[in-house]
C-alpha cells in the first residue's frame, strides 16, 4: 500500500510540486529490476511444492491510462485466484490517515487569542452555501485515489490500477489480504529525510543522461509504458540515496515476499504492489526465488476477451451491505456501510467493494440570529444548483413538511456516473445527504438509502441533554442538533434547539480554554463574553445580572425585534453560553436554571506511552492522545550531540477537554546541576510569572528553562524617529509614556504549594496552586525533580478544586523516567570535558566540542584550558572550527593578567588565523579594564585583523560601543586605521558614538582634524552627486506618479537617503574647533537641504547653542522638524518655547515625525477623545491622511490613532503610544465603531483573549504599537 497512501496524500494537498512528487514515488520508490531480461509487469509464481500457481504484477500508482496497459493473462489470472493482495488493504488507510494528520490537536489548542470570539454565532451567508458542493469528499478520493479535472477526465481511469485489482477482489468475494502494514510502512518513509535523502551528486549526471532530454516523471512513464524493468531500475537508483533505497524498498520487500510466500501456500494468490518492488537482487522476484520459487514472466496481450472482461468487472455492482445508522443526537437515522468516518458535522459512509460514497453533511443555519428572518428561505439554495452541482441534473423535486423543506437531486457527470443527492432545510441546519459511484452503481442502490431516511420530527417535550463523558447538563427542546458529542474525542460541544410551539430558538456553546500564559478576572470574562456576542449584532444589552457564588452572569438584548437572553458559566477550563431568542420567560428560566455542571466520567480507554526521546513513560487515555502513538521516527541529524541539554514540549489530553502540559528538561553534561532551593526559588518566580532571563548570581548559568522575557511594548520607549539615525542620540528625550502611566500588575499568588520527597521513585516533588484575588480558575503545577532532569507539569483548574484533578493527578502519577542518569553531579566539569574531546569515538569527540557554550570556565580552570587550546588538534569541520573560537573567547574573557598575557601570546602566534584574532579582541572588549583595552589597541597595531565580511568588523566595534567607558581608551590611536577601507565607517562611527555619550572630548581628535574634515568634504561631495540624480527622493509627495508604483515597491531600494556617514562625520566636525573650513562645509551640507541631514544639523546647533529664538520658532512652524526640536527642548527644560503650540499642532507634529510625512501630506484631525487611563488623563487623536498605493494597502486613505498623556494644560507630546488602525469601508458610517474599538482595546491591551471589532473586521485588523 504505501505509496498509494502517500499518493493520496499529496494529492490532497493540492500542490502542482507534491503531485509530481507522488508521481515519482509510484514507480522511482528505488531500484527496480537488475537481472531480468524481459520486458514484463505480471510474473507467475510456481514451484516449491505450490498446489496452484500464484501471480505478482508490478503496477503504477496513478489513474492514468499509462497503468492500465493490461493483458488477456492479467485479468484471467486475477479473475481465478483465491487470494487479492494489495501492498495493504485499503480499509486500513483512513486509520492510518486520521492517526498521521487529523486529530493531532484538539481545536481548542488553537483559539486561546481572541478567545472569547469563538462564542459568536453568525447567520450563514449565501457564499458559505457555496461549500455545500465544493467540499471534497474524503473516501471518494481514497477509492479512485485521484481528483480528475474536465482536461484531465478523459485521458484518466476511473481508478488507480491497485483499487482496480483490490475492489475486483471484493466484488468476487475473494479473499483480501494487506501484504504490510500502511502504518508501519509509512514509517519507514518518514525516516529518511535531509542529507540522507539526496541521492549522490554524480549519480544525478548520468540519470540525464538515460532521461533525455525528458522530465523525469516523463522518462519514468515512458520506461512503465515499455516495460522496461532493466532501465527503471537503472534510473530509480540513480534517483534516490542508499537510505531511502533501504527503508522503502529492501525493508518492504523483505516484508512482502514473506507474505507472499505464506500466501501462496494456501491458495492461489494475485499480488499487486508497486513496480518498484519487482527488481535487483533484493527485489520481490529474487527474493521468492530465493525461497525456492520460479518466477517467470508471463507475456500476452489484450484482446476484446480482455476488454470484454474489464467491462464486466467495471459494471458488476454486488449489492452492499447498508445497516441503519442513527446520528448521535437522533436527528438523523439513514442506512450506510459497516465504514462510517464521523467527523461531527460530515459523515461519510463508504462501499469499499463499489467505490460508491454516502455522505451525511450537516450545516448549522444560526438563522435565529438574523434580524429579517427565522428561515432560511430554499430559494437561496436553489440557485445554487445549476453551478453546484456536478455535469447535468436529470430531476429536481421540491418537498416540505412540518419540520424540514428541501430539494431532491439526480445528476448525472461528465464521466457517466449517477449521482443522488438530498437538502434538507430544518429551522436549525442544512442537512445534505448524498450518493456517489461510478457508472449505475446509485442508479441501483439509491433507494436502499434515500427511502430510509428520517429526520427527527418535532415534539413538544423537552429533554434531558448530559453528555456521556460528564460536564454539565441541562433541558432543552427535544428537536435539537448536538455536535462534539463523540466520547473519542476531545472536542466541545454545540447545541442547538428549536422549540416548534413558541418558534424559540435555544443554543449552548461550550469553549474549552488550554492558555496557562494568564489568568483573568472572571467577572471580566463574563462581560466580555456577552459584550462581543451582543457587538457582532450592532446590539447593546439591556440587562444584566452577575451571580459571584455559581460564577454566573446573565444579560438581555434584542436583535431587530428578536428578544435574546445570554448567560455565560465558567468552571475550571471550561466556558459555557447559553442562549435564547425569542423564547418565552418562563421557558428562557427552564433552561436556565436547569443547567448544572456534573462530575466528569474519566473512563476512557488508557495506554502506556513510552517516550524515546526524554525517556520516560506516562500512561495517557489512548484514542485522545492517538498523536502520541503514532509518533513517527525523528529526523535528527546523523551528527547528534549526546552531551547536550534536552527540553521537550508535550500535551497529554483527556476526554473531557483537559490538556495538561509538560515540559521535560534534562542536564547537559557539562552543565552543574542547581541545588534543589534554587530549582524550588526558580520555578516559584517563573509560575508567580516573574521569571526573567535576566537572573544573575553563581546559579545564573545553569537555569530550568530559557525564557526570553521580551516586553513587546518597551518599543514605546525609544526616540519616535523611523529613520534609526536618531534613536537615542544625544539631547532627545525618550517616551515618557511607561514612566508616567500606572502599569498593571498580575497579582499572582500561591493558594497552596507543598515539597516532599517521593523515596519510592528517588524524586523531590514540587506542588503548587496559583491564581489570582479576583479569577475563579487557578493553574496547578507540579515538578517532579530527579538529579539529572526536571520534568513540569501544568494545567488550568478551577481554584476550588475538586474532580478536574483526578485526570491530572492519575497521569502525573504514572510517569515514570526509563532511563537513569548517565551524567554524575562532578566537580570536575573541566577535566571531563577535555578528557571526551580527546575521546576517539567520533560520537563522543563531537559532543563534547559542541557542547563548548555551556562550559563555566573560571580561572582556576585557566592553566588546564589554556595547555588545552594550545594542544589539541581542532580539524577542519565547522562545528570544532565554532567550539575552538567559544572556548578560546571563554578562556580571554577571564578577567586576569595571565588571561591578557594568553591573549598576546596566542594572537601573536604563527598559528592565529584571522578569525582567532576577532575572537581575541572580543572576548577582551568584554573586560572592565584600561590594560585590557591597552592590550586591544597594542595588538591591533601588532597585526590588524582583516577579515572577509565587513560584519566581523562592525560585531567588533559593536562590543566596543557596549563598554564605552573603558574602550574610550582606544582614543585617539584607533585613527590609525581610519585610512583602512573595512574599519573607515566602524570607526567613524564608534568616535561620534563616544562623542555623543561624552566617553571622550573633541580635545583626543585634535591631531586627526584635517583628515576628518577632508574626508567629510569628499563625502558632501557625493551627497551632492547623489541629490542630482535624484532629485525628487528627498520630497516624497502623494501624487498620481507615486499611484503608478505601487507593484515597484516590492524591490525600489533607491529611495534610501544614504545620510548615515556624512552624518557620523557631522558629529565629528561639530566636535571640533570651528574654523573657516568647518564652517564652509557645514553650509554646504545646509544647502543640500535633505530632511535627514536637515534634523541632525538642528540637533547639533540645539546642542551647541547655534539655534537663536527666530530659528527655533521658524523650525516648530515646520511640521517635519517641530517635533524633533520639541523633543530636544523638553528634554533641556524648555517647555515655554513651544508653549504657544496647541495640543492639536503638537500631535500633527507627532504624527508627521512618526509617520515620515511631508509638508505636503494633508493630515487631518478625524476625532479627538479624552478618556481616564489608569489614572491619568489621556488624549487620543485619532488621524487620516492620503494612502501611498502599496501592495498591502488599496484603501485611499491611512488612519492612524495617538494616545498623549495630558499635563496641566494640554497634552505631553512626549508621553505617546500610537496604533495603527485598518481604514474604515465607509468612513461616515464605520468610523465611530472602529475609533471605539481603538479605544476599547487601549483600555484593555492585557485582555489579549478579548476582540472589539465585530467578526469579518477583526480577522482584517490588527494593531501594532510603537
Amino acid at each position: 500500500m504505501s505509496l498509494s497512501v502517500v499518493y493520496y496524500i499529496c494529492l490532497t494537498e493540492k500542490t502542482k510540486p507534491l503531485k509530481k512528487i507522488a508521481l515519482l514515488l509510484a514507480i522511482l520508490s528505488g531500484p527496480l529490476l537488475t537481472a531480468q531480461k524481459n520486458n514484463s509487469l505480471l510474473w507467475e509464481i510456481s514451484g516449491n511444492g505450490l498446489s496452484k500457481n500464484s501471480y505478482l504484477y508490478g503496477t503504477m500508482h496513478v489513474s492514468d491510462k499509462v497503468s492500465y496497459h493490461l493483458s488477456d493473462a492479467f485479468f484471467k489470472h486475477l479473475m481465478e485466484a483465491d487470494i487479492v493482495s494489495n501492498e495493504s488493504d485499503p480499509e486500513s488507510w483512513e486509520e492510518f490517515s486520521r492517526d498521521r494528520y487529523r486529530d493531532n490537536m484538539p481545536e481548542y489548542y488553537s483559539r486561546n487569542y481572541k478567545f472569547y470570539s469563538y462564542f459568536y454565532l453568525k447567520p450563514i451567508e449565501k457564499e458559505t452555501l457555496k461549500y455545500l458542493f465544493t467540499g471534497n469528499s474524503y473516501y471518494a478520493g481514497l477509492m479512485s485515489l485521484n481528483y480528475y479535472d474536465d482536461v484531465s477526465v478523459d485521458y484518466q481511469e476511473s481508478n488507480v490500477l491497485d483499487m482496480f485489482i483490490y475492489q475486483t477482489g471484493r466484488k468476487y468475494k475473494k479473499r483480501i489480504v494487506g501484504l504490510e502494514n500502511a502504518k508501519k510502512s509509512m514509517q519507514l518513509f518518514y525516516s529518511v529525510t535531509g542529507k540522507d535523502a539526496r541521492p549522490k551528486d554524480e549519480n544525478k549526471l548520468l540519470a540525464l543522461k538515460i532521461m533525455k532530454n525528458r522530465p523525469l516523471d516523463e522518462a519514468m512513464k515512458d520506461l512503465y509504458r515499455e516495460k522496461d524493468i532493466v532501465m527503471l531500475d537503472s534510473l530509480s537508483k540513480l534517483t534516490s540515496s542508499e537510505k531511502s533505497h533501504e527503508a522503502m524498498i529492501v525493508k518492504r520487500n523483505i516484508t512482502m515476499a514473506r507474505s507472499i510466500d505464506s500466501l501462496a501456500k494456501t491458495g492461489s494468490v494475485f499480488a499487486a504492489v508497486g513496480a518498484a518492488h519487482l527488481a535487483g537482487k533484493q527485489g520481490i522476484i529474487d527474493l521468492l526465488r530465493a525461497k525456492g520459487y520460479t518466477l517467470k514472466p508471463v507475456i500476452d496481450s489484450l484482446t476484446n476477451a480482455g476488454k470484454k472482461q474489464k467491462k464486466i468487472i467495471e459494471e458488476y455492482f454486488p449489492e452492499p451491505e447498508f445497516k441503519l445508522a442513527t446520528t448521535r443526537d437522533n436527528m438523523i437515522s439513514m442506512p450506510m456501510t459497516k465504514n462510517i468516518r464521523d467527523e461531527d458535522y460530515n459523515i461519510e459512509s463508504p462501499d469499499y467493494t463499489n467505490g460508491g460514497v454516502t455522505t451525511l453533511r450537516r450545516v448549522p443555519l444560526n438563522y435565529f440570529m438574523k434580524k429579517d428572518a427565522d428561515l432560511l428561505n430554499p430559494k437561496s439554495l436553489d440557485s445554487l444548483f445549476y453551478e453546484g452541482i456536478a455535469g447535468n441534473i436529470l430531476e429536481k423535486k421540491y418537498f416540505e413538511q412540518e419540520n424540514f423543506s428541501g430539494y431532491d437531486i439526480r445528476n448525472i457527470t461528465k464521466t457517466g456516473n449517477t449521482q443522488h443527492s438530498r437538502f434538507y432545510i430544518t429551522p436549525l441546519e442544512i442537512i445534505v445527504i448524498s450518493m456517489t459511484g461510478k457508472g449505475d452503481y446509485v442508479k441501483q442502490y439509491e433507494n436502499r438509502v434515500f427511502d430510509n431516511i428520517k429526520i427527527k420530527a418535532f415534539k413538544k417535550d423537552w429533554d434531558l441533554v448530559s453528555p456521556k463523558r460528564g460536564g454539565f447538563e441541562a433541558l432543552m427542546p427535544s428537536f435539537a442538533s448536538i455536535f462534539g458529542a463523540n466520547p473519542d474525542k476531545s472536542d466541545d460541544i454545540n447545541i442547538q434547539a428549536y422549540d416548534p410551539k413558541e418558534k424559540g430558538s435555544y443554543f449552548l456553546s461550550e469553549k474549552t480554554l488550554s492558555d496557562l500564559s494568564m489568568l483573568e478576572e472572571s467577572e471580566y470574562e463574563h462581560k466580555q463574553i456577552h459584550y462581543e456576542f451582543y457587538m457582532q449584532h450592532s446590539a447593546d444589552t439591556t440587562e444584566t445580572r452577575f451571580d459571584k457564588n455559581k460564577n454566573a452572569y446573565e444579560s438581555a438584548s434584542t436583535i431587530g425585534t428578536k428578544k435574546i437572553r445570554l448567560k455565560s458559566i465558567i468552571k475550571g477550563n471550561k466556558y459555557y453560553l447559553l442562549g435564547t431568542v425569542n423564547a418565552s420567560k418562563e421557558n428562557t428560566s427552564r433552561f436556565f436554571e436547569s443547567f448544572s455542571t456534573k462530575p466528569w466520567l474519566f473512563d476512557a480507554a488508557t495506554k502506556v506511552y513510552t517516550d524515546t526521546i526524554a525517556q520516560f513513560s506516562i500512561t495517557v487515555p489512548e484514542k485522545q492522545n492517538r498523536q502520541l502513538f503514532s509518533q513517527f521516527p525523528s529526523r535528527e541529524s546523523s551528527h547528534k550531540n549526546i552531551f547536550e541539554q534536552e527540553r521537550e514540549y508535550y500535551n497529554f489530553n483527556s476526554e473531557t477537554g483537559q490538556s495538561i502540559s509538560m515540559a521535560f528538561v534534562k542536564n547537559g553534561k557539562y552543565e552543574r546541576a542547581l541545588p534543589l532551593d534554587s530549582i524550588r526559588k526558580k520555578l516559584n518566580k517563573e509560575w508567580l510569572t516573574e521569571f526573567t532571563s535576566n537572573d544573575t548570581g553563581a546559579d545564573s548559568t545553569a537555569t530550568v528553562y530559557d525564557e526570553y522575557d521580551y516586553d513587546y511594548s518597551s518599543s514605546t520607549a525609544r526616540m519616535a524617529f523611523n529613520n534609526a539615525l536618531y534613536n537615542h542620540r544625544k539631547g532627545y528625550a525618550a517616551n515618557q509614556w511607561n514612566s508616567l502611566i500606572d502599569q498593571e500588575k498580575d497579582n499572582y499568588e500561591f493558594v497552596n504549594q507543598s515539597q516532599t520527597f517521593d523515596k519510592p521513585h528517588n524524586r523531590h516533588v514540587i506542588d503548587a496552586v496559583v491564581s489570582k484575588p479576583n479569577a475563579t480558575q487557578a493553574i496547578r503545577y507540579r515538578a517532579y525533580v530527579y538529579d539529572d532532569r526536571i520534568f513540569t507539569f501544568s494545567a488550568l483548574t478551577d481554584k476550588i478544586q475538586n474532580e478536574d484533578t483526578k485526570f491530572m493527578e492519575r497521569t502525573m502519577n504514572s510517569l515514570e523516567p526509563t532511563e537513569k542518569s548517565k551524567f554524575s553531579d562532578s566537580k570536575e566539569k573541566i577535566k571531563t570535558f577535555i578528557d571526551d574531546a580527546n575521546n576517539p569515538k567520533d560520537t563522543i569527540r563531537y559532543s563534547a566540542l559542541s557542547s563548548a557554550d555551556v562550559l563555566e570556565i573560571t580561572r582556576t580552570d585557566f592553566p588546564a584550558m589554556r595547555n588545552f587550546i594550545k594542544t589539541f588538534t581542532f580539524n577542519d569541520k565547522e562545528s570544532e572550527k565554532f567550539a575552538k573560537q567559544t572556548i578560546l573567547a571563554k578562556i580571554i574573557s577571564i578577567e586576569s593578567p595571565e588571561a591578557l598575557a594568553f591573549a598576546d601570546e596566542f594572537y601573536k602566534s604563527a598559528e592565529a588565523t584571522t578569525t582567532d584574532q576577532l575572537t581575541i579582541l572580543r572576548a577582551l572588549a568584554t573586560h572592565k579594564s584600561k590594560a585590557a583595552y591597552t592590550k586591544i589597541r597594542n595588538l591591533m597595531e601588532y597585526d590588524l585583523p582583516l577579515p572577509q565580511s565587513r560584519y566581523e568588523i562592525v560585531n567588533l566595534f559593536t562590543q566596543f560601543k557596549n563598554n564605552g567607558a573603558h574602550s574610550r581608551h582606544l582614543f585617539p590611536a584607533i585613527f590609525e586605521f581610519y585610512s583602512i577601507p573595512e574599519y573607515n565607517e566602524p570607526i567613524l562611527d564608534f568616535a561620534g558614538y563616544l562623542l555623543d555619550k561624552d566617553f571622550i572630548s573633541s580635545k583626543t581628535l585634535k591631531s586627526y582634524r584635517k583628515m576628518i574634515v577632508t574626508n567629510a568634504k569628499l563625502e558632501c561631495k557625493r551627497m551632492v552627486t547623489w541629490k542630482q540624480n535624484n532629485p525628487e527622493t528627498t520630497q516624497t509627495d502623494n501624487t498620481e506618479e507615486a499611484e503608478a508604483s505601487v507593484i515597484e515597491e516590492y524591490t525600489q531600494n533607491d529611495t534610501h537617503v544614504p545620510s548615515e556617514t556624512i552624518i557620523s562625520y557631522l558629529e565629528l566636525i561639530y566636535s571640533l574647533p570651528q574654523g573657516n573650513q568647518t564652517t564652509a562645509l557645514i553650509t554646504k551640507i545646509k544647502a543640500l537641504d535633505i530632511p535627514e541631514l536637515n534634523t541632525e544639523l538642528m540637533r547639533l546647533d540645539f546642542l551647541n547653542d547655534k539655534l537663536g529664538n527666530d530659528d527655533i520658532t521658524k523650525l516648530l512652524h515646520n511640521p517635519q522638524y517641530a517635533y524633533p526640536l520639541i523633543s530636544l527642548l523638553a528634554n533641556r527644560g524648555k517647555n515655554e518655547q513651544f508653549a504657544a503650540l496647541t495640543a492639536d499642532e503638537m500631535a500633527v507634529d507627532a504624527l508627521t515625525n512618526f509617520n515620515q510625512l511631508t509638508p505636503k501630506d494633508p493630515i487631518t484631525i478625524v476625532s479627538k477623545r479624552t478618556i481616564d487611563y489608569r489614572s491619568r488623563k489621556v488624549t487620543f487623536y485619532f488621524f487620516s491622511y492620503p494612502a501611498r498605493p502599496s501592495y498591502r494597502n488599496v484603501s485611499k486613505k491611512e488612519f492612524v490613532a495617538i494616545a498623549f498623556i495630558n499635563d496641566a494644560n494640554s497634552i505631553n507630546p512626549l508621553a505617546y503610544k500610537v496604533f495603527n488602525m485598518q481604514a474604515p469601508e465607509d468612513e461616515e458610517k464605520d468610523l465611530e465603531r472602529r475609533i471605539q474599538s481603538v479605544i476599547n482595546a487601549a483600555l484593555n491591551e492585557k485582555h489579549t483573549r478579548a476582540s472589539f471589532e465585530k467578526e469579518d473586521e477583526m480577522h482584517a485588523q490588527y494593531f501594532w504599537e510603537y
